[in-house]
């Protein structure tokens, strides 16, 4: 893990900690994010569970009435949990780190039910539709080049509240990087400035690597013809920065609005699947995941994957883009 400390980081790490030694992140919900298995095959890391049962307390731990002037709700019925005038009614002791980048501004927001330390979202001043940014997220991954920055597109998985927001997170409890990023890949694409591999994953995971900034636009181009191709297709977004080697990283999932697994109707909370860490609540069903982890993982991953169909259509847009 790159090692350099930007200054956003410095300021965050004193918020994050802050926020700790205050109690609005409980020091036992801290602690669940370090109860995590690795799931190996054949010895090769295939994804982790992490046993977490207060994550499903984000959603649900609010006051029934926001404020008077405070009319915005998410699904559900639920007020906002991003927009500010409801946090300082709803939690006034939760502190956030204002922030412009390419002349929008965002709060960064400490999770108080993380699953990975140093746990943030990153969210709009103003309550804006959940919109995919991808400048903006690479952006912050080089203001943050020890984090992965994280967005889900609208209805791609765990996008409550639909405030425009995204996440950052560090991965310093996990034995080793991202799981993801150790899957085999096939190359797609290669020039001197950029690289786009699929990953070998029963999700629809394509990984780029380029160096140059004057790649960010034709990327992101790809990205959202790919979502305006259909009104199904849906996209998660990962990406991290690494100032030693100038490079950056960006992993998509792409989704399918069809493609939602049986999983998800039961309520289980806190998926960061993209990333490859499923978070468990009950014991139970830790348990369950433990006992049939591999088939349990492929079956969710293979559910939300693409069509073949979407996926075609990515291709194209790369090779349109790129020869």
């Amino acid at each position: 893990m790159n090692t350099q400390i930007s200054e956003l980081e410095q300021q965050l790490t004193e918020l994050y900690t802050q926020q700790l030694k205050d109690g609005v992140i409980l020091s036992q919900v801290y602690d669940d994010i370090h109860r995590i298995s690795p799931i190996t095959e054949n010895d090769t890391l295939k994804f982790y569970i992490q046993h977490n049962p207060h994550r499903v307390q984000r959603g649900i731990s609010y006051k029934q009435n926001p404020t008077p002037k405070h009319t915005i709700k998410y699904k559900g019925g639920i007020p906002c949990f991003l927009c500010m005038d409801n946090i300082m009614y709803q939690w006034p002791n939760e502190k956030g780190h204002p922030y412009t980048i390419d002349n929008l501004p965002l709060i960064f927001l400490p999770n108080l039910f993380p699953i990975f330390p140093f746990h943030f979202t990153i969210a709009s001043q103003d309550h804006l539709p959940q919109t995919i940014n991808v400048p903006t997220l690479l952006s912050l991954a080089k203001a943050l080049p020890s984090h992965w920055i994280i967005q889900n597109g609208p209805d791609a998985g765990a996008t409550n509240p639909e405030h425009f927001h995204y996440q950052s997170f560090q991965t310093t409890n996990l034995p080793t990087d991202l799981p993801i990023t150790i899957y085999p890949k096939h190359l797609i694409h290669h020039s001197d400035t950029l690289t786009i591999n699929k990953l070998d994953h029963p999700a629809t995971l394509y990984h780029f690597e380029f160096s140059s900034p004057e790649i960010i636009p034709s990327v992101s181009t790809v990205v959202m013809n790919f979502l305006a191709q259909n009104n199904h297709h849906r996209v998660n977004l990962l990406g991290t920065y690494d100032p030693q080697k100038k490079r950056w990283q960006l992993i998509i999932l792409l989704r399918h609005t069809h493609q939602k697994t049986d999983f998800y109707k039961t309520g289980q909370p806190g998926y960061a699947e993209a990333a490859g860490i499923i978070s468990t609540y009950s014991p139970e069903y830790h348990d369950h995941w433990l006992k049939n982890s591999t088939s349990l993982y492929t079956k969710l991953m293979t559910d939300i994957a693409c069509t073949e169909e979407s996926e075609k259509t990515f291709k194209t847009l790369l090779k349109t883009c790129y020869t």
